[in-house]
């Protein structure tokens, strides 16, 4: 019987796969990249720009089992990530073991999720690695690394700069700028509250005075005097009732950038840890493949989410609902989606690790906007009131408007979607001209109302520092960085400690805001957000062959040294590095940051976990604290209560971002003969 292999990136999908192929299938896992640019020199050079590859001493292991499957098998299927960078690891594969010199067929099977189906499908529609997907992927490594090894030299020792870290960083220094040079501006509003059953209220409109002024855009009325004169209005009449209905469509179904900013935003997680999240769900057959830039199902997946919504009774949209991906997407894939529609709800059993609490609350996420993405648009009653008061300005009766909305029994998607998917960090209520309160239907043209006026003292506000979320989200707007760097870009950030957490919001350190204004005085053409943006879809035209690696290659090199031969002298002396800390460790609480010893605490530089250097009478060693990062419980042995003077065993974890001591009293052990353990 003929014996066919298959190679899959992780191993946590071996186990899944072997249930939908026969007993002649062998199931094997590179277990991620297994070869790289070398770690201590350029490994690339002009003018081929031909990378040197080594493999990864660790997987040494991993490659002598694929050699040995490869051996005894008649057939190779290659069934890596279905993106670029899986493309890659396929071609690597291939080259380092030999694949095509064995004369056995080498097939290369992609799958957008883990189930009977899609593993059946995707062995059926087999077909070859697409050399020109992987030219993209290796022209993007090599860039990074001529960026690296060329410019992270001139900035100084244990500095990095890279072709779109320090872009992403750019924007958070300039935004926590801004935030330090705001100047808040005093301006006026006038609020009245109108004597009715049930009492309403409206806000001064001043666009008529700001139009004579050819200011019709301004936003804001800085004039006091103006503004107390409106507010001696006692009378208002009705000019215009404006009723009609507005339809709110439902949201997308989420993408790979969306999905990270709502499970930021809803749920509180990082992206590096939606991803990990998302990735295990993938990987256990849960949800389509998570790394993706459209936000459409596929046409089958369409008709049946179509037909399941149509079942179960809910509102269903008159015609499919269809979104235009950015212009710079790739939609390679369809949209992240649930994978049975039957399944709302995961059960703890149903997941792979100690997160399951947090995969089932992200697969509920998933699920919800998935259905809501086909659903009938939200329906709303909304109404416009114009009114002109008793009070003169400019020669013309003083304006009031007045606008509220609610909704109608046709609720659409919002009766099944509860989070308004239009949250944003970065919005505020607190300047808009309208009001939104709810206005009685007894209001009529030519109606008039006593009314009380108050003069609002209002300042502009500064705009906010950004969250992981918003960050993705300027990212995308600016076209910088793709689906599967998004979360790797602020991993990076962080594990250089040029930004920190704090309440949530990304702040650049001293040395964040230093090596960004070094980058600009240097005058890097990759510091340039339309520079890098371009140079993605360069990357992304070698994969739909309209660019040639060689020549996006060779352009991006010699901006770069073209840029540092032109500089000044005076910017070539390295920086003075003033490390925070030192790192000790990874950070296995959050999975995102790197534990640095601070003068009197170990500190993760992402979820802000602080472990004391002195805790319970005991000074906390390296060792230790790298073990209790680790997510590890300790046994801790000898410490003495200082009540009680007798000495109690205490198993020790990080909790909550703290330490937490679970104390034993050592009744049977004389304390002589305790271990100290690890303090």
């Amino acid at each position: 019987m003929t014996r066919n292999l298959l190679i899959v990136e992780s191993p946590n999908k071996i186990k899944k796969i072997k249930q939908y192929l026969g007993s002649d299938w062998q199931v094997e896992a590179s277990v991620g990249h297994f070869c790289d640019l070398p770690k201590n020199e350029m490994g690339v050079a002009a003018p081929d720009y031909k990378p040197h590859y080594e493999n990864d001493p660790k997987k040494s292991g991993v490659i002598s089992r694929l050699r040995k499957a490869v051996k005894s098998c008649d057939a190779i299927y290659i069934g890596t990530d279905p993106d670029r960078e899986g493309e890659a690891i396929g071609w690597h594969l291939e080259r380092v073991l030999g694949l095509k010199q064995t004369g056995k067929p080498v097939y290369r099977a992609t799958f957008k999720a883990i189930n009977k189906t899609e593993i059946q499908r995707g062995i059926q529609s087999r077909g070859s690695i697409d050399y020109h997907l992987v030219a993209a992927q290796e022209a993007r490594r090599v860039i990074d690394r001529l960026v690296g090894y060329t410019v992270s030299p001139v900035l100084g020792h244990g500095l990095s700069a890279g072709r779109v870290q320090s872009v992403a960083l750019r924007l958070i220094v300039e935004r926590f700028q801004a935030i330090n040079d705001f100047k808040p501006v005093e301006h006026y509003d006038v609020l009245a509250n109108v004597s009715d059953t049930p009492q309403w209220n409206t806000k001064w409109h001043f666009k008529p005075l700001t139009g004579d002024q050819g200011d019709a855009n301004q936003k804001i009325w800085t004039d006091r005097a103006v503004a107390e004169q409106a507010s001696r209005t006692r009378q208002l009449q009705v000019l215009e009732v404006e009723k009609n209905k507005v339809y709110q469509k439902a949201p997308a179904a989420f993408e790979t950038a969306s999905l990270q900013q709502a499970a930021s935003r809803v749920l509180g997680f990082d992206t590096g840890y939606t991803m990990k999240l998302a990735q295990s769900l993938y990987a256990s057959g849960w949800i389509s493949y998570m790394r993706t830039d459209n936000p459409n199902p596929d046409p089958q997946s369409l008709s049946e989410l179509r037909q399941f919504i149509e079942q179960q009774g809910l509102p269903l949209s008159v015609k499919p609902n269809v979104w235009r991906s950015s212009k710079d997407a790739q939609e390679g894939h369809e949209c992240i989606r649930p994978m049975e529609l039957n399944k709302p709800e995961l059960q703890m059993d149903e997941c792979q690790d100690k997160h399951a609490s947090d995969q089932i609350r992200l697969y509920r996420l998933i699920y919800e906007r998935f259905l809501a993405s086909q659903m009938a648009d939200a329906e709303f009653d909304q109404t416009r009131i114009l009114l002109q008061g008793d009070v003169q300005l400019a020669g013309q009766p003083v304006q009031f408007l007045a606008s509220g909305r609610v909704p109608t029994c046709n609720q659409g998607w919002r009766g099944w979607l509860k989070s308004d998917p239009n949250d944003n960090d970065d919005k505020k209520s607190d300047d808009e001209a309208e009001t939104r309160s709810l206005l009685p239907d007894s209001i009529k043209v030519g109606n008039r109302y006593a009314c009380e006026c108050q003069l609002q003292v209002k300042k502009t506000k500064p705009p906010v520092l950004y969250s992981e979320a918003s960050l993705i989200k300027a990212l995308k707007r600016r076209g910088i960085g793709r689906p599967s760097t998004y979360a790797s870009i602020i991993q990076t950030l962080f594990r250089h400690q040029y930004v920190k957490l704090e309440k949530r919001k990304l702040v650049p350190t001293d040395m964040g805001l230093n090596v960004i204004e070094r980058l600009l005085a240097m005058g890097l053409a990759f510091m340039d957000y339309q520079y890098t943006s371009s140079m993605e879809n360069w990357l992304d035209g070698i994969a739909r062959q309209k660019k040639r690696y060689l020549d996006v290659v060779s352009q991006a090199h010699n901006d770069i040294l073209n840029d540092l031969e032109s500089m000044s002298e005076d910017l070539k002396t390295p920086l003075k590095q003033r490390p925070e800390a030192q790192a000790i460790g990874e950070c296995g609480l959050c999975g995102q940051g790197r534990v640095l010893e601070m003068e009197k605490n170990y500190r993760c530089n992402h979820c802000q976990a602080t472990l004391w250097k002195q805790s319970f009478g005991k000074r906390i060693g390296k060792k230790l604290a790298v073990e209790l990062f680790s997510g590890k419980t300790i046994l801790i042995e000898k410490l003495k209560s200082k009540k009680t003077q007798k000495y109690y065993n205490a198993h020790a974890r990080m909790s909550e971002g703290k330490l937490t001591l679970v104390f034993e009293q050592n009744s049977n052990r004389d304390k002589n003969q305790m271990k100290k353990g690890y303090l």
